[in-house]
């Protein structure tokens, strides 16, 4: 196990690893991910033809202005070089398209009336200002087969919005659904990571913290997939599209636009270099309120009983005013920056239209064209606006995935030994041997160069003041810990080549102070494993001596538990610990001074079962109370660090070393 571990990088390169991380996650979805992206496609296509077919229309069939430039008639369109304006003359035009041959020649003949009008198998040309001067017959004509052939260019555009709807509404689900399965398994990967890390991992680590990492920080991360990804591929493939488009329909316009846009990018470039690092400190702080809450909820009772309530109230006063300074940084760079889009959004309107309308005047561009210009103009804005919103959003999935993927990197997993060097051990005698076995915890020493044996089925107690190392003792058995020196063997092997799973099935722990899980009865006994059967935690019951517990409960197994066992005396919690560790019958049974907790009468229930409990089972006892002792064979007396004394109860008394020291302290402890 690596005992040293780097705490989570601020340096972790925020958005090149970060996404790289992220987009590793997508493998799983990348055929559904990319039939996503084909919908979104195929929607922006849509999007992008509406401007087109309304271009079409205006200026095929509503406004129909050409121009005559050297003898040639040219419909307003595109870039037109042409000569001065003084030798352009500007025609209005109608073609035969699929009108009738009889009602064709009826409309050309009244329309060679006017002066100046050009007349041809295909076509008709009224000089602009003569208009007029068409009979009113043939204009309404001419606009009633017009408004006929509106009719397909209508339809075209109704398809192109109900394509555009069908294709963004699927590929939206679908990004979300892929978003919400990735969040699933986000979440799972964390809640695994932590659970395979080692004991010493938690020691170091706030509780607080870890819940933002599992909690919030998968949460802002799914704003990512749900909220950002959803819109993100779209808006960048529209804004792609539209100056494609425009640059198409012309190039002056689409400068204008593109300086506009160029200055708002760096613009952007400021605003994102001022904002990654407030994004990463309200990440921060967050994670810190949480640790904060947790300790407050879970010190209520010390809170209370020392009527500190007011100085915890403050302390919380001072980290959330520091938060809210934070929120309020960042509300002010969004206050800055989102105000500069709008303002370019509607100065390069502004600009286009004035430099459009003066080459509508000169005859040079089609009314058509600036209307879809415009619309085209609103096209590339409402995505940047878009993507501006969504920045922040952004930037704290991203600080967030920082923070997870920076705690991802920690591994303290007690190292598993290597295939070909692994002992199989799936039955256990219970033999114990500690050889010259030294830990440390950072510097300081806490067993110093410690060895005794345990044989089969023996009973021995661990006995030391405070600090002494017993505990540490215990955790080391269940490789909470990997001593720095010394080995460890179980039935004669080496418990580092032993599978860590299958090293602790043979023990069972029962801590001083044991946790209860919200659930049922039955639950907590079995920590959720349905193979163990309620038989078996019927005869662990009575072993331990808890029927008298089980009797007073209404619906015994499927008493629901409060939350940490809020509704169980301190007693019945160290029962149904106990219960815990029995019912899985392991070869070594480890007390860590598991009766300290229980009232007299308790205890009374809980004397007689022990000797049963304990019958033919190695076990190893931490004990403060003189009456633990009373079911063990041997005693070790451990004095910072170092096993100083052993033997029985007798031997060691009449050796007049740091146990009669001991049980001269207590005595008078455990007697009241």
């Amino acid at each position: 196990m690596h005992q040293r571990w780097e705490p989570e990088s601020e340096e972790f390169r925020f958005d090149r690893e970060v996404l790289h991380q992220i987009f590793l996650r997508f493998k799983p979805y990348r055929l559904l991910f990319f039939f996503a992206l084909l919908l979104t496609l195929l929607a922006t296509s849509a999007e992008l033809g509406m401007p087109i077919v309304v271009r079409k229309a205006i200026d095929a069939h509503i406004v129909k202005r050409a121009v005559r430039v050297n003898g040639q008639l040219i419909p307003l369109g595109r870039n037109i070089s042409s000569p001065p304006h003084s030798e352009k003359e500007i025609y209005y035009f109608f073609r035969r398209g699929a009108v009738q041959k009889t009602i064709w020649e009826q409309m050309s003949a009244k329309a060679q009336a006017v002066p100046g009008a050009i007349v041809s198998e295909n076509l008709i040309a009224i000089p602009f200002n003569s208009v007029s001067d068409l009979p009113s017959d043939v204009r309404a004509e001419m606009n009633r087969i017009e408004a006929f052939r509106l009719i397909p260019l209508a339809g075209l555009f109704l398809l192109l919005t109900a394509l555009f709807f069908l294709f963004s509404s699927l590929s939206s689900y679908l990004l979300i659904v892929i978003g919400q399965r990735m969040i699933r398994s986000l979440r799972l990967e964390v809640h695994r990571f932590l659970l395979s890390q080692s004991y010493a991992f938690f020691l170091k680590q706030p509780i607080g913290k870890l819940i933002t990492r599992v909690m919030n920080d998968v949460d802002a991360m799914g704003d990512f997939f749900t909220q950002v990804l959803v819109t993100l591929y779209r808006d960048l493939l529209m804004i792609a599209g539209v100056l494609i488009v425009m640059w198409n329909f012309h190039s002056t316009l689409s400068l204008i636009v593109l300086i506009f846009a160029l200055f708002l990018l760096f613009w952007l470039g400021i605003f994102r270099t001022l904002a990654r690092k407030n994004f990463r400190l309200i990440r921060t702080k967050i994670a810190e309120l949480n640790t904060m809450i947790s300790e407050h909820l879970f010190g209520i009772p010390a809170i209370k009983s020392f009527v500190a309530e007011n100085h915890f109230s403050q302390k919380f006063r001072n980290l959330n005013r520091e938060t809210y300074r934070v929120h309020m940084k960042q509300i002010h760079l969004n206050s800055m920056f989102f105000p500069i889009v709008n303002l370019m959004n509607y100065l390069s309107l502004g600009v286009v239209l004035w430099v459009g309308g003066r080459k509508i005047l000169q005859a040079e561009l089609s009314l058509g064209i600036l209307i879809a210009f415009l619309a085209y103009i609103e096209m590339l804005y409402t995505p940047i606006r878009d993507l501006v919103e969504r920045y922040p959003i952004l930037q704290a999935s991203l600080a967030a995935a920082e923070k997870i993927f920076s705690l991802l990197r920690i591994d303290t997993r007690v190292a598993e030994p290597l295939p070909a060097y692994a002992v199989s051990l799936p039955q256990a005698k219970g033999e114990i041997e500690f050889q010259d076995v030294w830990l440390a915890y950072d510097t300081e020493w806490v067993l110093k160069g410690v060895s005794f044996r345990i044989a089969p089925g023996e009973k021995v107690a661990i006995v030391g003041f405070t600090g002494a190392g017993k505990t540490s003792l215990i955790h080391l058995l269940l490789k909470f810990f990997v001593p720095q020196k010394g080995k460890i063997l179980l039935d004669g092997v080496d418990i580092s080549q032993i599978p860590t799973q299958q090293l602790r099935s043979h023990f069972a722990l029962v801590p001083q102070e044991e946790y209860i899980f919200h659930g049922r009865l039955s639950d907590n006994i079995r920590l959720f494993d349905t193979s163990i059967p309620e038989e078996a935690m019927e005869e662990s019951a009575k072993n331990a001596g808890m029927e008298w517990f089980l009797n007073r409960l209404a619906v015994r197994w499927e008493e629901e538990i409060g939350e940490r066992g809020v509704n169980l005396s301190v007693g019945q919690k160290q029962f149904i610990s106990l219960m815990r560790a029995l019912v899985r019958h392991p070869a070594v049974l480890l007390l860590d001074e598991a009766t300290s907790h229980l009232d007299p009468e308790s205890e009374q229930y809980l004397q007689e079962g022990m000797r049963r409990l304990l019958a033919g089972r190695t076990a190893v006892v931490v004990a403060h109370r003189l009456s633990t002792l009373r079911f063990v064979d041997r005693i070790l007396i451990l004095h910072q660090g170092s096993l100083l004394e052993s033997g029985t109860h007798q031997e060691l008394l009449e050796k007049n070393g740091i146990y009669a020291r001991w049980v001269a302290l207590f005595a008078p402890l455990d007697a009241k």
